[in-house]
C-alpha cells in the first residue's frame, strides 16, 4: 500500500512540477533569407560619405575551400556578371537620349523600372548602388572580406 501510495505522490509532484514550466524559447538572431535563385531591383543611391566598402569584384581562389569563400566567390561571380550588363543599360539610355540619367530616380524609372530589369541577389552584407556622378552600378559592402 505504501508503495502505491509513494508512487501516486511522485507522480502528482511531477505532474505538479512540470505544469508550472514552460518551455521559454530562446531568443534567436533572425536567419537570413536564402538567396539563390532570388532576383531584385532594390538599388540604393551610392553616398561616398557613407564609410561602406566599394567591391573590387574579386576573390582569391584559395578562398574556395571554406564556406565563407564560397559566399565571397558567389558575390564576386554575380558582380563580374551582373554589373557589365547593366552598366551598358545605362551606356544605351545615354545614346538614345543624349544623356545620363541625372538622378537616382531618374536611373530607377528609366533604367530599370522601364525595362523591368531584376539583378541578381547579392549574398547579405553587399548591395547594388548607382553612383550619379560617375553613371554606373557598383556593389558596396558593409564591411570588408577577412
Amino acid at each position: 500500500m505504501k508503495t502505491i501510495f509513494h508512487t501516486l505522490c511522485f507522480i502528482l509532484a511531477v505532474t505538479v512540477l512540470a505544469a508550472g514550466c514552460e518551455s521559454k524559447k530562446v531568443a534567436e538572431d533572425p536567419k537570413p533569407e536564402p538567396i539563390f535563385g532570388k532576383k531584385t531591383q532594390d538599388i540604393a543611391e551610392y553616398d561616398p560619405a557613407a564609410g561602406k566598402i566599394v567591391s573590387e569584384g574579386k576573390y582569391e581562389s584559395s578562398l574556395l575551400k571554406t564556406a565563407m569563400g564560397n559566399a565571397r566567390a558567389y558575390g564576386s561571380a554575380v558582380e563580374n556578371i551582373e554589373l557589365p550588363y547593366v552598366n551598358r543599360q545605362i551606356e544605351f539610355y545615354r545614346a538614345t537620349t543624349g544623356a545620363y540619367p541625372k538622378t537616382h530616380k531618374e536611373f530607377m524609372e528609366e533604367v530599370i523600372y522601364k525595362n523591368d530589369y531584376k539583378l541578381t541577389m547579392l549574398p547579405h552584407g553587399s548591395s547594388y548602388q548607382y553612383d550619379v556622378a560617375n553613371h554606373k552600378v557598383i556593389v558596396v559592402k558593409d564591411k570588408a572580406d577577412d
